[in-house]
């Protein structure tokens, strides 16, 4: 597994839970990255601001810098309360904040989540973007799961075996959480994960393995539901993450983060 030089935060305008903050700053600290925030002055909503302002004698800057100093004061005190080295910053685009901005190979995007649907056009296109030029994305839910639940590795092809099963090892050990792997078993994909898991894992107890007998997002998602994680790691073909995304329902019913690997096989 790369290591994870910085846990890149995107930040806009909205605003961002606190939960969903210190959740992002928790498993920042495991990764033992820099957490690093980024508020996204996107010009597009400024110039839309500005004209819906015009005659009325608001000043939309103004609110956007209130947005900013606040964000900037909660990253500052969460990273204290985690000891993290961060950074905050203005991140000025007019489009895609992964596309525009700097992001390297060994960073991985975390997008906190207030509303799915508020945003998800801009957020496909993050995703896609994010995947292709960092080391994953992280999917964080507003309202958090209670801790000492698993970490759930979700295995949908051979080619994404070892990333996924290396990753959630690696988070599960870290964090000391459970562990347990639902996997779309197609014949030998399961035998596979039990021997990749038992090869690696050192944590306590015994890694769960869940068969689900289809690539069908419906039912793996059920499944994965089911235990109720506090964590999903998976990676999907671009297919899946469409069809992922077109069900904003699908993500608010796992209740929990979802971190996104990009997928190195054919789709």
């Amino acid at each position: 597994m790369r290591k994870t030089a910085r846990v890149v935060v995107r930040l806009d305008a909205i605003g961002a839970g606190l939960p969903a903050l210190r959740a992002i700053a928790r498993l920042t600290q495991a990764m033992e990255a820099e957490f690093a925030a980024r508020f996204v002055d996107d010009r597009r909503l400024a110039t839309a601001l500005a004209f819906a302002s015009h005659g009325a004698g608001d000043d939309p800057s103004a609110s956007i810098r209130h947005v900013e100093r606040n964000l900037r004061r909660q990253i500052e005190s969460i990273a204290a309360e985690e000891k993290l080295a961060w950074s905050f910053d203005i991140a000025q685009c007019s489009g895609i904040f992964a596309a525009e901005c700097v992001l390297h190979r060994d960073d991985l995007l975390a997008i906190a989540l207030p509303e799915v649907e508020q945003m998800m056009g801009i957020l496909r296109e993050e995703i896609a973007t994010g995947l292709a030029r960092a080391s994953g994305v992280l999917l964080m839910p507003r309202h958090q799961p209670a801790a000492n639940r698993p970490i759930v590795g979700m295995v949908m092809r051979e080619a994404s075996l070892a990333q996924v099963v290396d990753t959630s090892i690696d988070i599960a050990e870290r964090t000391r959480q459970p562990l347990a792997f639902v996997v779309a078993d197609d014949g030998d994909l399961l035998a596979h994960v039990r021997k990749a898991v038992a090869a690696q894992w050192s944590g306590p107890g015994a890694v769960a393995l869940h068969p689900v007998p289809t690539h069908e997002m419906e039912y793996l998602a059920a499944q994965v539901r089911s235990l109720r994680p506090r964590l999903v790691v998976s990676a999907p073909p671009k297919s899946i993450i469409v069809q992922l995304l077109a069900r904003p329902r699908l993500l608010r019913e796992v209740g929990a983060a979802i971190l996104l690997l990009p997928f190195e096989g054919t789709d």
